[in-house]
Order: C-alpha cells, then sequence, then structure tokens
C-alpha cells in the first residue's frame, strides 16, 4: 500500500491527466474554503484536483465517492485516514478496496505543489475532503 501512497503523492490526489472531463462545477483554488483536520471526524471526497487546469472540480472522482473515513491522525507528514464504509477505487487502480482495507495518509501532491508552491502538506486533502455527520 505504500508504494500506491507514493504514486499519490507524485501524481496527485485529484484528477490528473483527465482534462476535458466534463463536470458540474469548477472551483477556484482561492474560493474552496479548507476544512481543519479534527482527529475522530468523518470525511469523504467531495471535490478533486485537476492540475491541467488548475481548479477543483466539484464531486469526488468515479469510484471515490461513495468510500467514508474517519480521520485517524494529523501529523507534519499528511492527514491518516481509516476506511470505514462504502467501495473505494482510487483513480490510480482498477482495484476496488472493501469498507476496512484502505488505511494511508494522504498528503499534497506534487502537482498540486507545482501549482501552488506555498501549499503546505495538508492544503489540497484540507479541499478534496469535507465533513459528514456519520458513515453508513
Amino acid at each position: 500500500m505504500k508504494r500506491a501512497l507514493a504514486i499519490i503523492s507524485i501524481v496527485g490526489a485529484g484528477c490528473f491527466g483527465l482534462s476535458g472531463t466534463a463536470f458540474a462545477t469548477d472551483i477556484a483554488v482561492d474560493d474552496v474554503q479548507p476544512i481543519t483536520f479534527e482527529v475522530g471526524r468523518f470525511v469523504k471526497f467531495v471535490r478533486n484536483y485537476d492540475p491541467d487546469r488548475e481548479v477543483f472540480a466539484d464531486g469526488a472522482l468515479e469510484g471515490e465517492g461513495e468510500a467514508c473515513f474517519e480521520i485517524v491522525a494529523v501529523t507534519n507528514e499528511g492527514v491518516s485516514l481509516k476506511h470505514l464504509t462504502g467501495d473505494y477505487q482510487p483513480w490510480w487502480t482498477t482495484e476496488t478496496f472493501k469498507a476496512g482495507t484502505f488505511n494511508e495518509t494522504f498528503f499534497t501532491s506534487d502537482a498540486y505543489r507545482d501549482d501552488h508552491p506555498e501549499a503546505g502538506v495538508h492544503d489540497q486533502m484540507q479541499r478534496e475532503l469535507g465533513y459528514v455527520d456519520r458513515c453508513d
């Protein structure tokens, strides 16, 4: 799983290489209100970063929107998420992870940092994730 995380860090947790895909709403980076990570809160992917257009697209990528995670740690390395419910199929694999089988630390991708050199380790994920009341 660590190898998969390296792919995320290099390519980006957003829709790298998917420009031209039709999204409902594009949101300028400065217009996305970042969340503040709190251990124990529940999150889902609610938008994704498109480095080709340097915008966030409203909505999770296909395969990522059903999964719900709990924030288990916030460190200088990123935000650690525990996969609680829903199937999760990240854009970088054809494998679908069932609830409880995908737990990782997410952090700002190199692609996002190339476009936003001032970005910290949490910046991209604070804009791609959104809080939910619970994971059902």
